[in-house]
């Protein structure tokens, strides 16, 4: 049985991130999903994004800065692994040799570097662990 856990890797999140459905009334939304085949949809959707702009919790301090991203030790990872070999030697030289291994693995931390990952809530960066 194999098995690693690993803590404190580095991870990004938006301190700056709305409450989840801020700034999306029923009326804006509306507007917005029924204008998402136009060519031009976020015309539409203006309104809405600057209540979303108004509802950072930055917003009175920095009203000109949207996405703050901070680099925190907030990621984690977990790996479990079984290998079972079976070994069988008759008679005559012969011998037959069969193998499994099973393995698990979950983390938050596998899209960080590389890529400019973000959590889909900040505010909650364990909620993507193991998707």
């Amino acid at each position: 049985m194999l098995a690693s856990h690993g803590t404190k890797f580095l991870g990004f999140a938006d301190i700056n991130q709305p409450a989840t459905g801020a700034g999306w009334a029923g009326a804006p939304l509306a507007t917005c999903l029924t204008s998402a085949a136009d060519a031009t949809p976020y015309d539409k959707c203006s309104a809405s994004r600057s209540a979303e702009q108004t509802a950072r919790p930055f917003n009175s301090k920095f009203p000109y800065l949207a996405q703050i991203d901070r680099l925190s030790n907030i990621d984690k990872s977990n790996y479990n692994g079984l290998h079972v070999t079976l070994t069988q030697r008759p008679t005559h030289g012969m011998s037959f040799l069969v193998g499994y291994t099973y393995s698990h693995a979950l983390d938050n931390a596998s899209a960080n570097f590389g890529s400019n990952f973000l959590p889909v809530d900040s505010s909650n960066p364990t909620g993507m662990y193991g998707k």
